[in-house]
């Protein structure tokens, strides 16, 4: 009897192992109610370090975006000083897999619907133009990404060391043959306008445009990459930044040489390449070479300007208001340079990626430098850079074709151009009742799973106010799923007061930090609402509090309407929507909670200090039910 009570165990054990290996998390995050973006609150659906969230774009699209999640926690809890809700959600395998691919498709699916309207732009630019060409009248160049790093005088040695390079190992004539065949293709290239691409679907990858267009362009900067070789220029002053903080020591001159023989051999090969896209990794590639040789010669570290030209500016005005905030992200973003010049130098045998990492950290560094000490605006990009500055091809060879073919073509192009963006507006438009961040989640997760839906969950996905609104959205999804656990993230400066408290007098911490005068931990963002009180960790005295703010609002409105002409309305704007953030509180619901314009990274271990470890569904929320 022992025995097979003991044989029982041991197989539940076994039992529960084996379903554990087949069950998966996923994680619905909800973000509380701030002023500005979300004023609603926010969701998003975390598969382990990957977080997606749809955004209102400036276009007015619901774009899906995908993010490290890390850093979607640094942002709303810290910068955005919100509560983040996660609930933990056990599914199937199969189940989780399907989910996670199936939202990071539409996130790809999407990014290149996005993509191929700007190339269709350029394909019905690229036909006007040659159009204009076959009719003898004067016209402009297409952009070739790639060729904007080069000057029109002057001699890079690493280029024509390069040139010199390609003579022997494939014959003295090699870049001039390669620069004429490729010429001869554009002149013979058959003339066919594609065909306007298909409707866009959130599930299908658009066909790649005009076809025509394509060959044309990747042609035309494979031709722009071997006139480049041919003439070897020097690189465009204005085109690098240059790292004036360290000079390079023996060490770092010794990698990056190591990296240049590294890349020189490379773009030998890649020169040889039968590649219809040979063009711009040689332009990129002939560019950093030239970069490197400059590093070694100048003994300081010099790179590529990689950030794209319609990079998101912050304007100085705001940088100087912030001033504090402004140098904390400088010392940051070159305290994270300095890691990755040692990082570069530890490598035996550094390889693009390695380099391209040290590049984006010395962009980032430099520019917020730069921009500080001279007090201009300041790029910002949140992806990772890319070198790709662009340069006009006016070279064009018009295609030995009848005119009147390339007028009707033109029309074409430019009509698909008109009606595919108009497609993907209307598939994306944003509705703040019919399409917001909670209804394209929960529609994707249908979408994706089908009827299998509520058998994977523990639940159906939630339906009526809990579709539209975030906070109804969370209270569904931890009474219908099967959740197994649930934490919150608590917003910076709830956390920091918790912790001052717990160390001080809390009576005497919470008076000091319950106002923006007297807060330590507090500092107004430029994007904040004029207000005196904090009302988000109080409930009784909201009201009092908000009727409080509501006088300051209107005093501040008041005042800002005279000093409008001067400050060209800033005052008057924060004023005003203080007036409207403080309504809400005189029927106890806060929305307003600050924020910051910078906050260190390191924030975020202060933050777990506070977070209780993840456990089972807090007691005042519903268990599943049984299904």
């Amino acid at each position: 009897m022992r025995r097979n009570l003991l044989v029982l165990v041991a197989l539940l054990a076994v039992m529960r192992t084996v379903a554990g290996a087949e069950e998966r998390h996923v994680d619905f995050l909800y973000m509380e109610p701030n002023e500005g973006g979300s004023s609603a609150g926010h969701v998003a659906v975390a598969f382990e370090e990957r977080t997606y969230a749809f955004q209102r774009s400036s276009e007015g699209r619901l774009v899906l975006e995908r993010d490290a999640s890390e850093h979607v926690r640094w942002l709303y809890a810290v910068l955005g000083n919100r509560a983040v809700h996660r609930t933990r959600v056990a599914v199937p395998e199969e189940a989780f897999e399907r989910l996670r691919e199936g939202f990071n498709r539409r996130y790809l699916v999407q990014q290149r619907q996005l993509a191929l309207i700007e190339r269709l732009r350029v394909a019905a630019r690229l036909w006007e133009l040659l159009s204009e060409r076959s009719r003898g009248e004067a016209s402009g160049g297409i952009p070739i990404e790639g060729a904007g790093y080069f000057a029109t005088n002057g001699t890079s040695p690493s280029i024509a060391t390069l040139a010199a390079d390609l003579a022997r190992a494939y014959g003295a004539g090699f870049v001039a043959e390669r620069f004429g065949s490729l010429r001869a293709e554009l002149a013979g290239l058959a003339l066919a306008a594609s065909p306007a691409p298909d409707p866009p679907s959130p599930d299908r990858y658009p066909e790649a445009g005009d076809a025509f267009a394509e060959r044309y362009l990747a042609t035309a900067t494979a031709i722009v990459a071997f006139e480049t070789l041919a003439r070897a220029p020097a690189l465009d002053p204005a085109s690098l930044l240059t790292v004036d903080d360290a000079p390079l020591d023996a060490v770092e001159r010794a990698a990056l040489a190591r990296y240049a023989d590294t890349l020189r051999v490379e773009l030998v090969r890649v020169a040889a390449s039968a590649r219809a896209d040979v063009g711009f990794p040689l332009l990129v590639g002939m560019a950093r070479l030239a970069a490197l040789d400059l590093s070694l010669a100048t003994g300081r570290l010099v790179v590529l300007d990689a950030f794209p030209a319609d990079a998101r500016r912050v304007p100085h005005a705001a940088l100087a208001r912030t001033l504090e905030a402004a140098r904390a992200l400088r010392d940051e973003a070159c305290d994270a340079l300095r890691a990755r010049r040692r990082r570069f130098v530890a490598v035996t045998a550094p390889a693009e990626r390695d380099y391209g990492r040290l590049e984006n950290a010395a962009n980032r560094c430099v520019e917020l430098t730069r921009g500080l000490a001279e007090e201009r605006d300041v790029r910002i990009a949140r992806d990772t850079l890319v070198p790709s500055r662009t340069g006009a091809f006016t070279g064009l060879v018009v295609p030995r074709v009848d005119g009147g073919a390339l007028a009707a073509a033109a029309r074409t192009a430019a009509d698909a151009a008109r009606t595919y963006e108009r497609a993907v507006d209307d598939l994306y438009r944003y509705d703040l009742v019919r399409r917001n961040c909670v209804t394209e989640a929960f529609a994707t997760i249908d979408a994706i799973l089908g009827p299998d839906t509520a058998m994977a969950l523990g639940g159906d996905t939630a339906t009526g106010g809990a579709r539209i609104v975030p906070s109804l959205a969370n209270r569904a999804v931890r009474r219908d799923w099967r959740v197994v656990a649930s934490e919150t993230t608590p917003s910076y400066r709830r956390a920091r007061v918790d912790a001052l408290a717990r160390t001080g007098n809390p009576l005497a911490v919470r008076l000091r930090e319950s106002n923006v005068l007297t807060s330590t931990v507090y500092r107004p963002s430029r994007d904040d609402s004029t207000f005196l009180f904090f009302t988000d960790d109080v409930l009784l005295l909201r009201p009092v509090l908000g009727a409080a703010n509501l006088g300051v609002g209107v005093g501040a409105s008041l005042l800002g309407l005279a000093q409008a002409p001067i400050d060209r309305g800033s005052a008057l704007e924060a004023g005003l929507r203080g007036v409207l953030w403080s309504l809400p509180e005189l029927v106890f619901v806060n929305v307003r909670k600050g924020s910051y314009d910078h906050v260190a990274r390191d924030s975020l271990d202060h933050l777990a200090r506070h977070v209780p470890p993840a456990g089972p569904p807090s007691p005042e929320t519903p268990p599943p039910s049984p299904r």
